[in-house]
């Protein structure tokens, strides 16, 4: 949150639209709800809602985040590799795909101590109420139920019913990452529904 109103105070933008990815809907949507004056609309992708609970390999990770850090990683390619043999359309590209994605992952690596943290403090969170006060139109994006195994997509669908006017669009053949796995259809739809409601 204070990272954001740092941005808007150096920037001197006064509106803008915010769109929060998986953790980063919980700010985004916080900050909807506490600053309306300042988010022109809001762009919510497969984010955990209000009320959302770690799984239990998501809890044995939070109880020993260093330790358990390499096994988390090990084990990603694992939960991921159903969406982008749906997602993009030959092995070459499979292959590219997956070895540019762990270059990413490794020169910007989990700081698995600070993830356990923002988890902790969410779940400690009030969020009762901040749907009745977000006023900017919002979008909820996911991808299939089958195909993401970080957020499930019915998890993200919530803020249709905590958000009033909310609406949602699906990003099919694809999971979690539909943004990297698919990044011109997902700039299609967060690029139309923000120009669709700009004033």
């Amino acid at each position: 949150m204070r990272q954001l109103d740092a941005v808007f105070e150096k920037t001197g933008v006064s509106r803008a639209a915010l769109c929060g990815v998986s953790y980063g809907g919980f700010i985004a949507f916080r900050y909807a709800a506490t600053r309306p004056e300042r988010v022109s609309a809001l762009v919510l992708v497969s984010a955990p809602s209000p009320g959302w609970l770690p799984s239990a390999r998501q809890q044995q990770f939070l109880a020993s985040p260093r330790l358990r850090a390499p096994l988390f990683m090990l084990t990603a390619p694992g939960r991921l590799w159903a969406e982008i043999h749906s997602a993009i359309p030959s092995w070459k590209a499979r292959m590219y795909f997956a070895a540019t994605y762990s270059a990413r992952v490794l020169t910007a690596p989990l700081a698995p101590a600070r993830a356990a943290a923002r988890i902790a403090d969410q779940q400690a969170a009030d969020f009762t109420g901040d749907g009745a006060r977000v006023k900017a139109p919002t979008l909820v994006v996911t991808g299939e139920d089958s195909l993401d195994h970080v957020v499930p997509p019915g998890v993200s669908r919530a803020y249709l019913s905590l958000i009033p006017g909310a609406s949602y669009s699906k990003l099919d053949g694809t999971g979690h990452i539909g943004m990297i796995t698919q990044p011109s259809r997902f700039a299609h739809i967060v690029s139309d529904f923000v120009h669709a409601n700009s004033h």
